[in-house]
């Protein structure tokens, strides 16, 4: 398991068409989970996105960008990653701000065997829980 923070700045000067970034490497099979961390005073003026080249990643939808203001977006997914050292974009613009603004990113990343793992001990429980099922059990 890899667990990563990146911290970009972005200034007032950065556009969508020439952005601020920060370019990482990441250990894994798999991104298991994002977080997207605003600071106050961003007021949805400052925009990120994780791009893998030049494909987004998150948002998923290639016309958006996560904007927000002292909030964290966060979820799980299981999106897999290309190599087993994939070299990933942390990229943002300023919508009008007056000021640069902090963006945080986390990232959890897993290797297959630890997938696998969680894969298969869900599916012994499933099934534990449908014989208890049909034998009345619960």
């Amino acid at each position: 398991m890899g667990v990563y923070q990146i911290n970009l700045t972005v200034p007032t000067s950065a556009t969508e068409l020439e952005p601020a970034e920060v370019s990482f490497w990441v250990l894994g099979n798999y991104i298991t989970h994002v977080e997207f961390i605003f600071p106050p005073g961003c007021n949805g003026v400052t925009k990120v996105a994780l791009f893998y080249g030049i494909r987004k990643l998150y948002p998923s939808d290639q016309d958006q960008w996560f904007s927000g203001n002292n909030e964290t977006f966060k979820f799980d997914t299981l999106d897999p990653l290309p190599d087993a050292m994939t070299r990933l974009r942390f990229v943002g613009y300023n919508d009008g701000g007056m000021f640069p603004h902090t963006v945080s990113l986390r990232i959890v990343t897993r290797w297959d065997w630890e997938i696998r793992e969680r894969v298969w001990l869900k599916s012994l429980l499933d099934r534990m829980e449908l014989l208890l099922r049909r034998i009345g059990v619960i």
